[in-house]
């Protein structure tokens, strides 16, 4: 089966969540940046994984732009979404905002990979941010093993 996992990053988290599913996948899949690659023709894939991070309250604009020009291929095709996400109580809020009712019901995968903050790969005040609501002062990463194995689990099917 041929898989392509498509994401989007801004300090390199949902890349690195990228990394972590294709090491579990049984057949080596494609992987792109599609907030700095050019995107390849979807019809060849039977599977297609996006990725994205919630960077402060957002969802991430490659990955719903992503997702609105290519709605109707991934209708037809197995698809899914994950987000790197450090609030867990509001993942269906942004599901429901980036999918809406057309691709959401569709999907096989809906999943929060957990989250990483990598404060040398941000901004100053992404990272006064960071430190004011979250009270972090250095890289922190939360990734849900269990997420990441159960999405390689259902591509792997």
């Amino acid at each position: 089966m041929k898989t392509l996992i498509a994401y989007a990053t801004k300090t390199g988290t949902a890349e690195k969540a990228a990394e972590m599913i294709a090491e579990k996948l049984n057949e080596k899949p494609d992987v792109v940046n599609i907030g700095t690659s050019k995107t390849p023709d979807l019809s060849a894939y039977d599977f297609i994984l996006v990725g994205g991070p919630i960077h402060m309250g957002r969802v991430n604009k490659a990955v719903k732009k992503f997702l609105a020009k290519n709605k109707k291929v991934l209708l037809s095709k197995r698809f899914g979404l994950y987000l790197a996400c450090g609030y867990p109580e509001e993942i269906e809020k942004y599901f429901n905002a980036i999918l809406g009712e057309g691709l959401k019901p569709r999907a096989e995968i809906l999943s929060d990979i957990g989250y990483a903050y990598y404060l040398e790969k941000m901004g100053p005040i992404a990272q006064k941010v960071v430190f004011e609501f979250v009270k972090i002062n250095e890289t922190v990463e939360a990734y849900k093993p269990e997420a990441i194995q159960a999405i390689a689990d259902t591509i792997n099917k």
